[in-house]
């Protein structure tokens, strides 16, 4: 049988501002929202979006709804501060005025 030699043994994190990514594809719908994929940190992404909001654009993240409480969750979220974020929706731009 198994045992456990150290129980209290605790996961550690690592927090770096490094953010490499690409933008592997876009498409442009008619309302004026850009659907695209990317690879960031060697992790290729699916079904993003740059919408139009209030405050300005911002990047949607793919999310289902939650049968039991009718809530949307996100399959996953980039943490980046303003000026990574600035540059990421630039990049998409680019990407999709080429």
């Amino acid at each position: 049988m198994a045992t456990r030699k150290n129980a209290t043994t605790q996961a550690t994190s690592k927090k770096t501002n490094d953010l490499t990514y690409t933008i592997d594809r876009t498409f442009t719908t008619d309302d004026g929202t850009i659907l695209f994929d990317a690879t960031v940190n060697d992790i290729k992404l699916y079904g993003m979006r740059i919408i139009a909001g209030e405050k300005g654009d911002y990047i949607s993240f793919p999310a289902r709804k939650f049968a039991k409480d009718g809530k949307y969750y996100k399959y996953f979220y980039i943490e980046m501060n303003d000026e990574q974020t600035d540059s990421f929706i630039q990049a998409v731009f680019d990407k999709a005025d080429a």
